[in-house]
């Protein structure tokens, strides 16, 4: 900042020792005396200035090349067609005639200082010929410079004689300060509304990983400080920003090129740069290192223009997107322009030569202009912002029509506006606001003189052989949040991929597969990735947050979802076996039944104690029964009738077989003594000590149900995993319910033990024995089993298959030798036995050979 209020110092300093030194006279025709091909004026009541770079530098000739300047020309024209339209117009200014003092600046800074002093300064006294100083005394303001560069050093000079300032073409944020630039406004919206259009076009095709290369000037600090500042606040890496200047050679571009190779990741490099060659000067450095990807670069409104005439350098940066300011056509300016004729109406020396150069040189003095004219093409006043130009002198026009309204309230006809009465201060609050419609939309100033406005999205595409621009969107500040982007994304063509219509991707944070989260890497703005735990969902991208236990994440890993716990039904293939075992088993005991009582008067069965019989066998059915609602999906029911049907249908079955092998046991014990009946042995008592053992069991079961009944719970696996399986949990009284049946079937082996030593023609303690020996045996293989097992399925399948089992082997060992004996062996043998064990009446028992007889 210094140096440019040093630079803007100095040149004021020369500017004055200029026009006070007598033989100074080259400085004097330069500045104070202008050549006709330097300015273009017009009288008027009020006069605006005018700058523009027409030509590639301030000339000292008048001998232009048509090369130099072009479509440049417009600009005068547009501005000059402008003026004349307010002074059509009667409801605009009436009785005030705007005139204009249009120079040409050139692209130098100096020339640009010292025409500004120029338009603003009274001439020094002995160059009043040469001066017009009523007209400059008319001076109301300044349309221009188009360089924000030169914008500073105008509007400074300016606002010190109090003069307004409005560019159609200098976008610098920096020439928001209205501390600084109190008098500077603009047509065009500032560098802070094309870099948030920048950061909306990245944040769209979700490029978070970029580079930024920018001029060293205001146009390119600013605007690149804005991208930076806008950017950040997305979340948009910055992984370098580099300057250009002119002062750069091109090993120093070379270098900056280099830094950008290094950065492999990066695939988008915005390049904020306010003129052409030095961005074509960097380009060709790029060219030279060789990148082994393509970069899709981002041109702001700056550069890019004369790309077209570059082969090599189209090339490089074909696919890429440029902003353009919105200039849109202006009919009735191409019209004008299309239909006058310099030879007989007044225009600027520069669009004078250009017309007989390239429109009209084939036409002599005494042609007729359709004749020979070639005309402009249509659309050309799209060049070179024309509409900010228009716009900048309706900016001064209505803001001279408020003034002219509040000097002259009444409207009379007579009434006008001096110079004299424009002040610098009360003119400022008109300026700032004005309102109207231009071609790009309502016009208005906000606080900094700013505007809104459109920008376009250029894409350079390779169609048909050649290379051109195409639309493909705009961004308009004036719509709302959400809506400001428009782009026709199937119109894109991208470069360098492996499709036209694949877009790149400049990050530096690799795509995490599902399930893993990205994790910062040493490099700035680098993520990669890490798995997060099975049973954790991804939470910002960043973050693992684990589910509940009964949760499992989707399939996204975004979200925890309820787990389908697996149940043992009918439908899973053990269960089907089981249940068949079980049926298999019901049906075997109904076989039995039918056998015994087919058979109830058959004196084996008699001395079998019938009674017990029948309990023990209602105590293997329920054992089959119990099997059924383990094998059901658990709920609150089928968990208490499991607990409790397990419960009750041991003591059914081994509580009659206890009494059966104990009476057994007395029995022939007290034979080997006396003769005597043991008492309790007659079928009464054997069923009343039998009811009890079973009523005690059936409180417990009651109690247990009513207290702590089974209740359904979770079986989960560890690690975790989605596998959860729903089983009953028993109360925590069952195992003492178990416990009871445990001695029931431990006192069963006990006398079985006791009574292995029976007649061998009486052998039903030793098929109980065998029984109840396998039924503890199974129980001590199928409780540690049943304890360990961690799948529910295996819990429920041993537990029930334990149960039938158990059932299997007292009908194989206890009824089937009986009704095989009964059926097969033949009723003499039978006869024998049922003589030597029937104690209803007093027989004769034969204890074994050589010993006595007992006489129960």
């Amino acid at each position: 900042m210094a140096k440019t209020n040093y630079r803007c110092l100095l040149a004021i300093v020369l500017f004055f020792f200029a026009v006070c030194s007598v033989s100074s006279s080259s400085l004097v025709n330069k500045f104070a005396a202008p050549r006709q091909c330097h300015v273009y004026k017009k009288p008027g009541d009020l006069i605006l200035g005018g700058m523009f770079a027409i030509t590639e530098n301030y000339p000292s000739t008048c001998n232009y090349t048509t090369d130099e300047i072009q479509f440049t020309m417009l600009l005068p024209e547009a501005m000059a067609f402008a003026i004349y339209d307010v002074n059509r117009r009667s409801d605009l200014l009436p009785n005030i005639t705007l005139g204009f003092e249009i120079w040409d600046h050139g692209v130098s800074e100096d020339a640009a200082v010292g025409i500004s002093m120029s338009l603003l300064q009274e001439p020094p006294r002995g160059l009043s010929k040469t001066c017009d100083l009523a007209e400059r005394k008319k001076l109301v303001g300044i349309v221009g410079p188009e360089s924000s560069a030169m914008s500073v050093f105008v509007s400074k000079i300016a606002q010190t004689y109090r003069v307004p300032v409005v560019s159609h073409w200098a976008t610098s944020n920096e020439l928001s300060n209205k501390a600084r630039f109190p008098y500077f406004m603009r047509s065009v919206p500032p560098d802070q509304l094309q870099a948030g259009a920048i950061v909306e076009l990245l944040l769209n095709f979700g490029w978070d990983y970029i580079a930024v290369i920018y001029t060293v000037d205001s146009y390119g600090i600013h605007g690149a400080r804005e991208i930076v500042s806008q950017a950040e606040r997305k979340n948009i890496c910055i992984a370098m920003s580099a300057p250009l200047s002119e002062l750069h050679t091109e090993r120093d571009m070379l270098e900056v090129a280099l830094r950008i190779k290094r950065l492999d990741s990066v695939r988008i490099v915005v390049m904020f740069s306010s003129t052409g060659p030095i961005a074509y000067t960097f380009l060709s450095q790029i060219l030279k290192v060789g990148l082994p990807y393509k970069i899709t670069w981002i041109g702001s409104d700056g550069w890019g223009y004369e790309l077209l005439q570059n082969d090599l350098l189209k090339e490089l940066v074909e696919g890429s997107i440029f902003v353009r300011l919105n200039s849109p056509k202006q009919p009735e300016f191409e019209r004008y322009l299309n239909t006058i004729d310099p030879r007989m109406d007044a225009t600027s020396e520069w669009f004078t030569y250009y017309w007989r150069d390239r429109l009209a040189h084939n036409c002599t003095d005494t042609d007729a202009l359709a004749s020979c004219v070639v005309p402009l093409p249509d659309g050309f006043s799209t060049e070179y912002n024309t509409a900010g130009a228009i716009d900048a002198v309706n900016v001064f026009a209505y803001a001279l029509h408020s003034l002219w309204m509040e000097t002259c309230p009444s409207g009379s006809a007579n009434c006008t506006l001096e110079a004299a009465q424009i002040d610098g201060d009360n003119f400022l609050k008109h300026l700032r606001n004005v309102t109207f419609t231009s071609s790009t939309g309502p016009f208005t100033l906000n606080d900094n003189g700013d505007t809104e406005g459109i920008y376009l999205f250029e894409n350079l595409q390779y169609v048909d052989g050649k290379h051109r621009f195409r639309d493909v969107g705009q961004w308009n500040s004036r719509m709302g949040n959400g809506e400001r982007l428009q782009l026709f994304q199937d119109e894109l063509q991208w470069s360098g991929l492996n499709s036209s219509q694949e877009v790149p991707r400049s990050t530096c944070r690799k795509i995490c597969s599902a399930g893993q989260i990205s994790v910062p890497l040493k490099e700035k703005c680098c993520w990669g990735c890490e798995s997060c735990a099975p049973n954790a969902i991804i939470f910002n991208g960043t973050e693992c947050m684990e589910c509940a236990r009964t949760f499992w994440p989707n399939a996204a890993f975004d979200r925890c979802v309820a787990i389908v716990p697996y149940t043992v039904s009918l439908g899973v293939p053990i269960a089907t076996g089981i249940f068949a075992m079980l049926c298999v088993g019901i049906l075997m005991t109904c076989l039995t039944a039918a056998g015994l009582v087919y058979y109830r008067h058959n004196r084996l069965v008699k001395a079998s104690s019938r009674e017990l019989s029948v309990v023990n066998l209602l105590g293997l059915t329920a054992t089959f029964i119990a099997v059924i609602p383990l094998l059901q999906p658990p709920s609150d029911l089928t968990c208490s009738m499991s607990e409790a049907l397990i419960s009750l249908c041991f003591t059914l079955t081994y509580a009659p077989t206890l009494f059966k092998v104990n009476r057994i046991y007395r029995i022939f014990s007290a034979g080997k003594r006396s003769v005597r009946r043991p008492r309790f042995v007659q079928p009464r008592h054997q069923l009343a000590m039998t009811g009890t053992l079973i009523v005690i069991q059936l409180v417990a079961v009651v109690l247990v149900s009513l207290s702590r009944p089974a209740r359904p719970s979770f079986l989960f696996t560890s690690p975790p995993s989605d596998h959860v399986e729903l089983y009953c949990v028993f109360s925590p009284a069952f195992p003492g319910l178990c416990a009871y049946n445990l001695l029931i079937i431990l006192l069963c082996c006990y006398f079985a033990f006791r009574a292995r030593k029976v007649p061998d023609n009486y052998n039903e303690s030793k098929f109980i024995g065998v029984s109840v020996y396998s039924s503890l045996m199974l129980w001590l293989a199928a409780v540690p089993v049943y304890t360990t097992a961690v799948e529910a399925t295996q819990k429920v399948a041993f537990l029930s298959l334990a149960i039938v089992a158990n059932s299997f082997f007292t009908l194989f060992c206890v009824y089937f030798p009986k009704l095989f004996a009964i059926r097969f062996l033949g009723s003499a043998r039978v006869s024998d036995m049922d003589d030597s064990i029937n104690l209803t009446t007093k027989q004769t028992i034969k204890i074994r050979p050589g010993l006595s007889t007992v006489i129960i």
